[in-house]
Protein backbone atom coordinates (compact mmCIF):
# COMPACT_ATOMS: atom_id res chain seq x y z
CA UNK A 1 0.00 0.00 0.00
CA UNK A 2 1.22 3.67 -0.55
CA UNK A 3 1.13 5.28 2.74
CA UNK A 4 1.25 8.72 2.86
CA UNK A 5 4.86 9.51 3.62
CA UNK A 6 5.57 7.08 0.75
CA UNK A 7 3.39 9.76 -1.71
CA UNK A 8 5.33 12.71 0.01
CA UNK A 9 8.58 11.41 -0.60
CA UNK A 10 7.41 10.45 -4.21
CA UNK A 11 6.49 13.96 -4.54
CA UNK A 12 9.73 15.66 -3.31
CA UNK A 13 11.64 13.25 -5.51
CA UNK A 14 9.86 14.41 -8.55
CA UNK A 15 10.08 17.92 -7.47
CA UNK A 16 13.67 17.68 -7.04
CA UNK A 17 14.27 16.16 -10.32
CA UNK A 18 11.88 18.35 -12.27
CA UNK A 19 14.26 21.31 -10.48
CA UNK A 20 17.55 19.73 -11.78
CA UNK A 21 16.29 19.23 -15.10
CA UNK A 22 14.99 23.17 -15.78
CA UNK A 23 18.27 24.01 -14.55
CA UNK A 24 20.28 21.71 -17.15
CA UNK A 25 17.85 23.31 -19.67
CA UNK A 26 18.36 26.80 -18.75
CA UNK A 27 22.20 26.52 -19.06
CA UNK A 28 22.14 24.52 -22.44
CA UNK A 29 20.16 27.68 -23.73
CA UNK A 30 22.78 29.71 -21.96
CA UNK A 31 25.27 28.51 -23.88
CA UNK A 32 23.16 28.11 -26.91
CA UNK A 33 22.52 31.56 -26.77
CA UNK A 34 25.90 32.67 -26.59
CA UNK A 35 27.34 30.38 -29.42
CA UNK A 36 24.91 32.06 -31.81
CA UNK A 37 25.79 35.77 -30.95
CA UNK A 38 29.46 34.58 -31.23
CA UNK A 39 28.37 33.27 -35.11
CA UNK A 40 27.53 36.72 -36.53
CA UNK A 41 26.43 36.77 -40.29
CA UNK A 42 28.36 39.04 -42.18
CA UNK A 43 26.87 40.56 -44.83
CA UNK A 44 28.13 42.48 -48.18
CA UNK A 45 26.28 45.32 -49.68
CA UNK A 46 26.01 44.37 -53.21
CA UNK A 47 25.38 47.15 -55.86
CA UNK A 48 23.87 46.70 -59.44
CA UNK A 49 26.53 47.45 -62.40
CA UNK A 50 24.06 50.11 -64.92
CA UNK A 51 26.13 49.12 -67.92
CA UNK A 52 26.81 45.14 -67.16
CA UNK A 53 23.97 44.36 -64.51
CA UNK A 54 26.08 42.32 -62.57
CA UNK A 55 25.94 42.86 -59.27
CA UNK A 56 29.29 43.61 -57.39
CA UNK A 57 30.32 44.08 -53.84
CA UNK A 58 33.68 46.34 -55.38
CA UNK A 59 34.32 48.18 -58.34
CA UNK A 60 33.10 46.59 -61.48
CA UNK A 61 35.57 45.31 -63.94
CA UNK A 62 34.02 47.14 -66.62
CA UNK A 63 35.90 49.61 -68.37
CA UNK A 64 32.96 51.83 -68.88
CA UNK A 65 31.29 51.08 -65.89
CA UNK A 66 30.34 53.94 -63.48
CA UNK A 67 30.67 52.05 -60.36
CA UNK A 68 34.59 51.26 -61.41
CA UNK A 69 37.28 52.58 -59.52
Amino acid sequence: MLSPSKLITLGIVLVLVWFIFRTIERRNNVTADAASKAKKSTTVEMTECAVCGAWVDSPCAEKDCPISG
